[in-house]
This record gives C-alpha cells, sequence and structure tokens, in this order.
C-alpha cells in the first residue's frame, strides 16, 4: 500500500511539475524591432545610444534597448500593452559651426504589443530648450502632525534655481499651476502642443533688477512664515525670497518677506498648490507681462464659465508634471515640456519632489533636466529648502 502511495504522489508531482513548464512555455512574446526617426536638427547619424524604456501597463515591469547608430533597437517583450519613451542629450552642429548640446525626447502610449514579430517606429522630437532656470524642489504636500493623522498645509514652497554657469536677472521671471488636473480622463483645455492653461500666474517684480548668482536660488513660499512654532517638524519659511500673498480678507500679509505679483488668479480667497498634487507648474517669461496675461485671459474652450490665463509653451523657461500612484488619467503639458511626470508612489505627506543632481563643478551643483521629471526628479521624505544638494 505505501509503494502505491509513493507512486501516485510520484505521479501527481510530475503532472504538477509538466502542467507548470506547459504554462510557462505558453507565455506568447513578441521578438520588436523599434525604428527611431530623426528631426530635422539631429542628423540620421546621430541616432544611436538612446535608451528605450518600455513599460508594460499591466504589470509595471519595465525594460530597456539602446538603439544602434541608425536609431534601431531591438526587444524580446511579453504580449501586452505598453507605454514606450526614450530621452537623450545629443550635441548638434549649427550651419554656422557652433555646437550645442540639445535634448530630443519620444513617448509612445498603449502600444499593443502581439504577435511573434512587430515593427515600431518612433518619431523624435527636439525639447524644449533648456534654461538657466529650473524647479529645484517643491513642496505641496503637507505636513503631518508627529503621532497624529492631523496634517497642516501652510508650509508649502517653490524653490527655483539658477542651473547656469552664469549671473542671471529673474525680473519678471512668472511662476503658474495648471488648470488642468491629471485625473481627468483628457484633456480639455485646448491644444496642448501649443500651450498651458493657468488658473494662477504670479511673478517677481519687473521694475527692479532681481541678480542671482550661479548656483543660487529663490524660495517661493505659499505663507512665509516660521511654521515651526506650529510644529518643529514644519518648514521655516520666514527667510524665503518671496510669498504668494493675494490680498483677501483671509489672506495674511508677511511684512518681512516681499510678495509676488498677483497677474491672474481663479482663487476666490488665497491659493494654495493642489495638495492632491495632481497639476503641472510652469516657469515663463514674456516681455511687458501685465499686457502679456492681460491678452492672453480666456476660457476653457466650450465653456465660458471656467476661465485660465493661456501661455505660450515657446515662452516656458521650466515645467513639471505631478502626479500620484494610481491616480494619473492625462497629461497636461506637452511632452516638448515634460516627456512623462514626476510620481509620488504610497504615503506623500510630509514629502516634496526634488531635482537629481547631474554633477558639482567647483562647488556648484548642476541639477539634472532632460525634460523628463520622471527621471529628473526623486522624492525626498525631509524637504530641503534652501539647501543644494551633492549627490
Amino acid at each position: 500500500m505505501k509503494r502505491i502511495l509513493s507512486q501516485l504522489c510520484l505521479a501527481t508531482l510530475l503532472l504538477a511539475t509538466t502542467f507548470s513548464c506547459k504554462k510557462e512555455d505558453d507565455a506568447q512574446v513578441t521578438n520588436a524591432t523599434i525604428q527611431l526617426e530623426a528631426p530635422t536638427e539631429l542628423p540620421d547619424t546621430s541616432l544611436d545610444l538612446f535608451e528605450i524604456t518600455f513599460t508594460n501597463q499591466n504589470s509595471g515591469s519595465s525594460s530597456t534597448a539602446i538603439t544602434n547608430a541608425t536609431g534601431l533597437a531591438k526587444i524580446t517583450l511579453e504580449e501586452g500593452l505598453y507605454n514606450i519613451s526614450t530621452t537623450t542629450e545629443k550635441e548638434v552642429i549649427s550651419d554656422q559651426g557652433e555646437k550645442s548640446k540639445l535634448n530630443f525626447t519620444a513617448r509612445l502610449e498603449n502600444v499593443k504589443v502581439v504577435g511573434a514579430t512587430q515593427n515600431i517606429e518612433m518619431p523624435l522630437i527636439r525639447s524644449a530648450k533648456t534654461s538657466a532656470w529650473v524647479f529645484k524642489e517643491i513642496f505641496i504636500s503637507c505636513s503631518p502632525y508627529p503621532n497624529s493623522r492631523k496634517f497642516y498645509i501652510y508650509d508649502q514652497f517653490f524653490e527655483i534655481y539658477n542651473n547656469s554657469d552664469e549671473l542671471q536677472n529673474a525680473k519678471g521671471i512668472a511662476f503658474g499651476e495648471s488648470r488642468h488636473v491629471s485625473t481627468s480622463s483628457t484633456y480639455a483645455w485646448g491644444d496642448v502642443t501649443k500651450q498651458v492653461a493657468l488658473s494662477n500666474v504670479y511673478s517677481i517684480p519687473e521694475d527692479v533688477d532681481y541678480m542671482v548668482q550661479p548656483g543660487e536660488s529663490i524660495v517661493i513660499a505659499t505663507k512665509g512664515l516660521d511654521h515651526r512654532t506650529i510644529d518643529p517638524s514644519f518648514q521655516d519659511l520666514s527667510h524665503a525670497n518671496f510669498e504668494c500673498y493675494d490680498g483677501g480678507k483671509f489672506d495674511t500679509d508677511v511684512p518681512e518677506v516681499p510678495n509676488l505679483v498677483v497677474n491672474f488668479t481663479t482663487t476666490r480667497s488665497f491659493w494654495m498648490a493642489s495638495m492632491q498634487q495632481n497639476r503641472s507648474y510652469v516657469l515663463f517669461k514674456a516681455d511687458n507681462l501685465k499686457k502679456y496675461v492681460t491678452d492672453n485671459i480666456g476660457h476653457k474652450p466650450g465653456n465660458e464659465d471656467y476661465k485660465g490665463m493661456f501661455v505660450d509653451n515657446k515662452l516656458v523657461l521650466d515645467a513639471v508634471e505631478l502626479a500620484k500612484e494610481g491616480k494619473f488619467n492625462s497629461k497636461g503639458l506637452d511632452i516638448s515640456l515634460d516627456l512623462t511626470k514626476a510620481m509620488m508612489i504610497g504615503e506623500t505627506k510630509g514629502k516634496s519632489f526634488r531635482r537629481k543632481v547631474k554633477e558639482v563643478k567647483d562647488g556648484r551643483t548642476i541639477y539634472q533636466d532632460t525634460n523628463n521629471s520622471e527621471q529628473d526628479f526623486i522624492v525626498q521624505d525631509k524637504p530641503t529648502p534652501f539647501v543644494q544638494a551633492k549627490n
């Protein structure tokens, strides 16, 4: 009897193993070939060393492939639905013989990979030219009270940074939050390839020079207070360079911190950045900013109840799209401004988005800026206003 039971167990084990192997063998894979298409600014011979990322929308897993000199890459993928993206910096030579470094990018969404083989064409575009000014850090998620479920919303800040090696004049630089919410199923604020619709526009005064050395920053507080008086773990923004003061009866003006100019707002009381982290943020500069803003106030297409200020993508100095895991449905920025988005996963309270360090040169931090926030930003557990990272 023991021998019979032993043989039955062995047979069952063999059957289970065979079934398991067969299940793995039945997994369908596709040999994919992807071909980059060069824009006019990039010679066909400069398509090598683009790292292309394939992200499976079902599993969330990612795979990469590197292009050869002709922009061709091959990869074996499990069948499924994929987002495919790439961003690479290339040195180009103008007709006048001048050398410059430009970012080139591409993104395909919801690509169905199926069958034994598949050919995919991927047109590259030149990203918006990087500027001296970048968002170094954004903290808008709110601060948690220790050992409590309560949270504090007033110590938000944005830090912009002179990422160049030259003295820069920040006068007239404008800053705004998008009208589009990334949890929306579609973008409904006009032509995203040409403009960004904003709900608020603040700016550094245009009438006075505001010089910023290379490697120095400007901290913009929503409320320029030492919030540590509420709790020691909160942010001290009493030394912020500027604050957003809307002038309403419910707003608080801190005399020691200069106010930004309010050029446009849809806020009825006072503005706080979206704690849900589902908006985009832009820096831009326009000649005669006050007139430019006034001339470009409009409405959401098909709905005159919703106003927005529409800024030309060509005027944008820097842009970043934010998102929370599992709550991103549509982009609010053209991929030339930001190919992807910076995303927080899990608990967000007390955390900030901070730009990655590219290198430190002669003691000056140079932050990474490829117009691809997924690659350019990290999430910090503790915000660091006024502090420049070294790694």
